[in-house]
């Protein structure tokens, strides 16, 4: 287990790494940057910086409480409030969604990774059966090509993706995809099943080697032609663009998706902490980690940028590559490709790639299997694992073929996007308004002494934070009624906007329907239970009341860390109790 890792290493570090090692992947390396292109450079990181000081460092901290109290990974942990387990069920929902799709990234860094033992790149050469009569190799030539398109990039869309010309056209895997896919979750499948000690061994790696690497790309990139226009593009913001809230929702979206806020791996791996953990300092060091992580990323890719533009483009930034997902597997092997001995710094650069993604991958996939088995305890470790592995490959498979990017662009759009900042806004309502906000910050003082840092987490958690997610969430809603969603040259159609609606409520059903399905057994208990003093309340008002009370089995498993029975005092039968553990009372 993973309090034995800490106990043989040192706690604090082991933590911090293994935290790093989840937040700090292919959010920052892959997301981050292409995320920021699309949305005008510049003008992404002013809400992108605002939100990780009002939304992300608050959330994370939340969750990294609830785990360290509840000594209790999802959904458990989010028993705390009778109605309110069907947000660690929506995160269960959330994470197995996101497996199936991170794990195709991998699985293409896989197969940039084997390509790499070469003597000459498969991406910097223009004479395969691939290429088209306007491909450039700019890793040979001197020279500027207008309207040309970079052999990296026709290898990526042309052999890697087999692109399509949109949904009409889906078509079919190809061999060498697939056998990578599988190659991905075989990997996975055989770490998940040795458990967190094994995550946390590889955290030191997964932690630590991706910033050798992009020190060494962000050197070279430097020095190429036009890496400076790339960089002022990145940095000077467009100010139109700012009040643009698809700029925030997407914002919002990455800082969710790149500290694993909404997943549960967060509250998973701080439940095997020590009570008494002071994480605060944790919670803030990897927060800032994770934020400068894609700031340092996106030096590299946009000074790669502004090399394209100069060759390719004539200077015009804005069209000198394909924004979306695919845009780190087009920029990266271009950058790649300018370094001398490129096929030894491939390896090493995709190796990077793989692990940063597989630091992720684990917390996710361990929080899908450990949440499985809390409700089939009957089951043992090794089937679960073996059954998530085989289902999330089965259904990773359609992101593989020709039109398999267009798909990957809209699910990753709402099930690691939207659903988050849904996710999000309940789970700090429930904490700061149902549970109480001074209940939370006195189990938090349980744990690390203090009530810290309570103004800070007050003006955020009650104020801030709720309010910002929800102006984001519905003018995403009204947005979308007039949104194009675009890869490449391609426009979605519009039936599209639906099939990514449907994945979003998907991913978020969890939520309402277990809160309905615990007031009514409410509603029925407490009609069962009426008394004639209860006359004065109707049972629906008392029913509410019972839906929005702590459960009395919440808390530390360890009965000596436990708050004490009348630190809360719920309502029961429509007035205030003196006991929030009386079963007879709340209990049904």
């Amino acid at each position: 287990m993973l309090k034995e890792f800490f106990r043989k290493y040192d706690q604090r570090i082991g933590f911090v790494l293994l935290l790093i090692s989840n937040s700090v992947g292919l959010g920052n390396v892959w997301r981050f940057p292409f995320l920021t292109y699309k949305n005008g450079g510049g003008a992404f990181l002013i809400p992108y910086f605002l939100l990780y000081i009002f939304i992300g460092l608050p959330l994370y901290y939340l969750e990294l409480s609830l785990g360290q109290f509840t000594s209790k990974g999802p959904p458990s942990a989010y028993g705390l409030v009778r109605g309110s387990l069907g947000i660690g069920i929506s995160m269960l929902t959330n994470a197995a969604i996101t497996i199936c799709f991170y794990n195709v990234i991998i699985s293409w860094a896989l197969l940039f990774f084997l390509l790499s033992f070469r003597k000459t790149l498969l991406w910097n050469q223009c004479n395969k059966h691939w290429n088209t009569p306007n491909c450039v190799d700019l890793s040979n030539s001197n020279i500027s090509v207008i309207n040309g398109t970079s052999s990296a990039e026709e290898f990526f869309t042309r052999f890697v993706l087999r692109q399509s010309d949109g949904f009409h056209d889906f078509g079919t895997p190809a061999w060498y995809t697939i056998l990578c896919l599988l190659g991905a979750w075989i990997i996975v499948a055989l770490c998940i099943h040795r458990g967190f000690n094994l995550t946390a061994r590889l955290a030191y790696i997964t932690a630590l080697f991706p910033y050798i690497i992009l020190l060494a790309l962000l050197i070279s990139t430097s020095q190429l032609d036009g890496a400076g226009l790339g960089i002022r593009y990145y940095l000077t913001p467009d100010w139109s663009k700012v009040s643009d809230f698809q700029v925030w929702r997407d914002a919002a979206g990455q800082v969710f998706f790149s500290l694993g806020i909404g997943f549960g791996s967060l509250v998973a791996y701080s439940s095997e902490n020590d009570f008494h953990n002071n994480y605060f300092i944790q919670c803030v060091i990897v927060v800032v980690c994770d934020c400068l992580t894609g700031i340092f990323a996106g030096f590299t890719v946009f000074a790669t940028i502004g090399f394209l533009a100069v060759k390719l483009r004539g200077g015009d930034i804005t069209q000198a590559a394909i924004g979306g997902p695919g845009l780190t597997f087009i920029i990266y092997p271009e950058a790649i490709s300018q370094m001398p001995n490129s096929p030894v710094f491939s390896v090493f650069f995709f190796l990077m790639l793989i692990t940063i993604g597989l630091g992720s991958q684990f917390g996710g996939t361990d929080v899908v299997v450990t949440g499985i088995l809390q409700y089939f305890p009957h089951l043992k470790r090794w089937q679960v694992v073996i059954i998530v592995s085989i289902c999330a490959f089965l259904i990773s498979i359609p992101f593989t073929c020709r039109g398999g990017i267009y798909l990957f662009t809209l699910i990753s759009d709402y099930a690691a996007n939207l659903s988050l900042i849904v996710i999000g806004f309940f789970e700090v309502i429930t904490i700061a308004y149902v549970y109480g906000f001074n209940n939370f910050m006195n189990d938090i003082k349980l744990m690390i002494g203090k009530r810290r840092p309570e103004y800070y987490l007050l003006v955020t958690w009650c104020i801030a934070g709720p309010i910002i997610l929800l102006i984001i969430f519905f003018a995403a809603i009204i947005n979308d009624s007039s949104r194009l969603i675009v890869y490449g040259n391609y426009q979605f159609p519009q039936w599209t906007l639906a099939f990514g609606w449907t994945t979003f409520t998907l991913c978020i059903i969890a939520m309402p329907l277990y809160y309905l399905y615990q007031y009514i057994k409410s509603f029925l208990y407490v009609r069962r239970n009426r008394t004639s003093n209860d006359v004065e309340v109707p049972d629906y008002i008392r029913a509410f009341r019972l839906t929005n009370t702590p459960a009395h089995d919440w808390g530390r498993k360890e009965t000596e860390n436990r708050r004490e029975p009348n630190a809360i005092a719920p309502f029961t039968n429509g007035v205030i109790t003196n006991n929030a553990f009386e079963p007879e009372t709340t209990e049904f």
